[in-house]
């Protein structure tokens, strides 16, 4: 079963989350197919880095938005001030794993998105497709 990401917070754990995606592989092991096809289209089919830290999705999310709020960053506003004109920023979490901070472009209410970063650090893969 996903987890609940809280706004402003856009995250799927299916493409960036060793631990998450074993276990849902495990209970999809268990389920009828047609629930299987349509949770598996949740991955996508781009880009996969993996953070194989001790942190859950949950605990990665309100991680985040702890570093935001520490740093007054908690509107829309405040948050593309911060990232003036960058595409991408890196954030440290407490188990010292690095996190990118994307823009969010679409017209919703999450505006911030992030993904693992597994370059050169203990706390991710990325396969080599």
């Amino acid at each position: 079963m996903p987890p609940e990401i809280p706004l402003p917070i856009q995250y799927n754990p299916y493409k960036h989350h060793f631990s998450f995606l074993l276990s849902e592989m495990a209970e999809w092991q268990k389920s009828d197919w047609s629930v299987t096809e349509k949770t598996m289209l949740l991955i996508g089919n781009n880009l996969f880095d993996f953070y194989l830290g001790e942190l859950t999705p949950e605990q990665i999310c309100k991680a985040t938005l702890t570093y935001f709020e520490t740093k007054n960053i908690t509107t829309k506003t405040a948050f593309n001030k911060w990232m003036g004109t960058a595409e991408w920023k890196k954030i440290t979490l407490p188990d010292e794993s690095k996190w990118l901070i994307k823009k969010e472009f679409r017209p919703i209410v999450s505006f911030i998105f992030i993904r693992q970063n597994s370059r050169n650090t203990p706390f991710g893969y990325a396969p080599q497709l």
